[in-house]
């Protein structure tokens, strides 16, 4: 997550194609054991629709993330897809998709996309969509009988993220951590206090 937004999905290529050619490599009946998910994390931004014009990285990693989702199966290797913006998503990857987990969504868009791709039964359990709340879902798909609003389970460990309180914090007497910030980028304040940053 930390890569920079031009190298990322060249990364994303190169990794999908290794990890897909080494299960292809396997002998017929070692392809099953040891199955491997390959989980892509906000994944609009290297497995988006194809456009009529697009960085080469994107075009890369579009064509190996679609690979992996039409043929891993059948070598042991799957998917999840992981994103805030659902039609932002090759819709060949989409159309392999066996399960959904939708979680809270408010752009009109993704509602329409997901509305599209549900079966009918789903389709007024979707209206709530809107209105979920942290860990609740709407999930449908082959692995239950009927489309259900789903609470899913915090994790012990939860994830260092949080929405931000602008009138919460901005009303503090706490200033911007620019010296962490310049030492994360490998530079020292000793190195930047008798520079001229202006320049």
């Amino acid at each position: 997550s930390m890569l920079a937004h031009e190298v990322l999905p060249f990364i994303c290529a190169t990794i999908g194609r290794v990890l897909l050619e080494a299960r292809e490599k396997l002998a017929a009946d070692k392809r099953y054991s040891n199955p491997w998910l390959l989980v892509l994390e906000e994944a609009q931004n290297y497995a988006s629709p194809p456009r009529q014009v697009e960085v080469r990285g994107q075009a890369l990693s579009r064509i190996a993330v679609d690979r992996v989702a039409m043929e891993g199966r059948k070598f042991g290797l799957s998917l999840v897809v992981a994103s805030q913006r659902p039609s932002d998503i090759s819709p060949t990857i989409i159309s392999q998709c066996a399960n959904f987990l939708s979680h809270r969504l408010q752009n009109p868009a993704d509602i329409d996309h997901f509305r599209r791709i549900i079966p009918k039964q789903a389709q007024k359990l979707l209206d709530q969509v809107t209105v979920l709340t942290a860990g609740e879902a709407i999930a449908f798909g082959s692995a239950l009988h009927i489309p259900a609003r789903v609470q899913i389970n915090t994790p012990s460990q939860e994830p260092w993220s949080a929405t931000a309180a602008p009138f919460a914090d901005w009303s503090k007497e706490q200033k911007f951590p620019i010296a962490e910030v310049i030492d994360s980028w490998g530079m020292s304040q000793g190195k930047i206090e008798g520079t001229d940053l202006g320049s």
